[in-house]
């Protein structure tokens, strides 16, 4: 059943297009995810220049996961109330 789902697929119409939006939306989740990972290399130099405490570079590390997480908590239904394009389009500007 979910050959023949995935040939009918294929076999659309519009579906190169369909490809190439798909490629972007994963180029993109690569991209708003840098922030993750680039937080700690960041803290390198913002130790170096602000000299904060363990535990304060501990809550800038918080701090970016806990705002993954809000955005991930409500962005579906902020997207449902104003469209997925729009918040995709917003997240990536």
């Amino acid at each position: 059943m979910s050959d023949q789902a995935t040939d009918v697929l294929l076999n659309k119409n519009g579906t190169a297009s369909s490809r190439r939006g798909g490629w972007m939306m994963i180029a993109t989740i690569l991209i708003e995810a840098w922030d993750l990972y680039a937080i700690s290399f960041v803290l390198v130099f913002i130790s170096a220049e602000y000299h904060p405490t363990v535990a304060q570079l501990g809550l800038v590390t918080a701090g970016v996961q806990g705002g993954a997480l809000v955005g991930a908590l409500l962005g579906g239904y902020v997207a449902d109330r104003l469209g997925r394009k729009r918040v995709f389009v917003l997240t990536m500007v």
